[in-house]
């Protein structure tokens, strides 16, 4: 590194809403200390006004302000659930973020179905890197298989990657966003694809 960035130090704190299993905020921290240093938070529970009722879904956006509430000044906040969640514009959502607030929820509910517990990491490791991805500002990728591909559904999911490409690597570099490995590739960034 020349010296010319400036690295702005970020934690990102993971926030468990109502019951996740510890092993899965274990495996879930694991993949993000790839990128920065992280923190658990205590588990929370959900907020009021979050179930809908008729739908039997929990509201992301609801989820996303409770999130923000809880963020320190300079954290990131990536909150987690197990149970199923949208947003008004959409049926269900995999996670959502805010960038502006620097704060993201995500849920388990759907990438535990129907797979082995290696697929499911899989699946989880692609929706946390991708709604971290969109707090630091990156946009949709078209990448074919760049973790920023955007997923409509969980063959999406599945079929994309678990990696940044070189675009979306570049701009996290020139953000400052950097892996905390910094003489060598990290696992997080595919510069080959």
């Amino acid at each position: 590194m020349d010296g010319s960035m400036k690295i702005t130090k970020r934690v990102i704190q993971i926030l468990p809403f109502g019951s996740v299993p510890g092993h899965d905020v274990d495996e879930l921290k694991k993949i993000l200390t790839e990128i920065a240093d992280v923190s658990v938070l205590y588990t929370t529970g959900l907020p009021r006004g979050s179930l809908n009722e008729s739908r039997g879904q929990y509201d992301a956006e609801v989820l996303l302000k409770e999130a923000k509430r809880m963020r320190g000044r300079k954290d990131v906040i990536l909150g987690v659930t197990e149970v199923d969640l949208f947003t008004p514009k959409r049926n269900f959502v995999f996670g959502a973020s805010d960038p502006d607030s620097a704060t993201a929820v995500m849920s388990l509910h759907r990438l535990k179905w129907n797979v082995d517990r290696q697929q499911f990491l899989s699946r989880m490791r692609k929706v946390a890197l991708y709604e971290i991805g969109r707090v630091f500002g990156l946009e949709k990728c078209l990448g074919s298989k760049c973790v920023m591909q955007y997923a409509d559904s969980i063959i999406d999911l599945d079929f994309n990657g678990d990696r940044y490409c070189r675009r979306c690597d570049n701009i996290l570099r020139d953000k400052g966003v950097l892996p905390n490995i910094m003489s060598g590739r990290s696992s997080v960034f595919d510069l080959d694809l």
